[in-house]
C-alpha cells in the first residue's frame, strides 16, 4: 500500500512516507517539487519527521501552510499544521500522528529573494494564503481571504509585527515587498 495517496483534491501523506515517495508522487506541483528539492539531503527521512521539526526556513513548511495543510491524528481528529507550528513551543509533539492531507485543487507559487520567500496558494474559488519563510522558528501565515489584491499589505504587516529589531528586519521587508508584489502581479 502506497505511503503517499490522492483521493480526489486531497493528497494524504502518511507518517512513515519518505521524502522520496513524495516527490515520487505524480500530479504535483512544480513549486511543490521545489519545496521538496530543499530537503533533498534526507530522501529516506520519513517527511512528517521534517515537518514537524521545520523551523522558518524551511520552504517546504511554508508551503504546506498556505496550502493549510492538516495534521492527521490517530485518534481520527484533524489539527491545522499551521496552528500547531504557531502552538508547538508549548504544545510539544501532537500526539499520535497518523498523516499529513492537503488540498491539490490550489495553485501553489513559491517565490525565493535573499533570505526570505513567499508561499501564495489560490483555490479556484477565490481563497488565498499566504505564507512567509526564510528565517525564525516557524514560516508566518500572512494572509487566509478571499481577495488576493492584499497580498503586499498582508505580508507587510506580518513581518512588521514578526520584527524583533534585528539589523537584519529591515532588508527582509525590502525583500518581503519586492516578493509579495511579484506574487500580486
Amino acid at each position: 500500500m502506497s505511503e503517499v495517496t490522492l483521493k480526489g483534491n486531497t493528497l494524504r501523506v502518511s507518517a512513515a512516507a519518505s521524502l522520496q515517495e513524495l516527490q515520487d508522487a505524480a500530479g504535483l506541483q512544480t513549486a511543490l517539487y521545489e519545496a521538496l528539492a530543499q530537503h533533498a539531503d534526507a530522501p529516506g527521512q520519513p517527511l512528517l519527521a521534517q515537518l514537524l521539526a521545520a523551523s522558518g526556513d524551511s520552504l517546504l513548511a511554508a508551503a504546506l501552510l498556505a496550502l493549510d495543510a492538516e495534521l492527521e491524528l490517530q485518534n481520527g481528529a484533524a489539527q491545522s499544521y499551521g496552528n500547531w507550528l504557531a502552538l508547538r513551543a508549548t504544545a510539544g509533539e501532537p500526539a499520535a500522528v497518523a498523516g499529513l492531507r492537503f488540498s491539490t485543487a490550489a495553485r501553489l507559487d513559491c517565490t525565493i529573494g535573499q533570505g526570505a520567500w513567499l508561499a501564495v496558494a489560490r483555490w479556484p474559488a477565490g481563497r488565498t494564503r499566504v505564507a512567509i519563510g526564510g528565517w525564525g522558528s516557524t514560516p508566518l501565515l500572512a494572509m487566509d481571504g478571499r481577495e488576493a489584491s492584499g497580498i503586499l499589505e498582508a505580508a507587510e504587516n506580518t513581518l512588521m509585527l514578526a520584527s524583533n529589531g534585528e539589523v537584519d528586519d529591515e532588508a527582509r521587508l525590502a525583500v518581503v515587498r519586492e516578493l509579495a508584489q511579484q506574487a500580486s502581479g
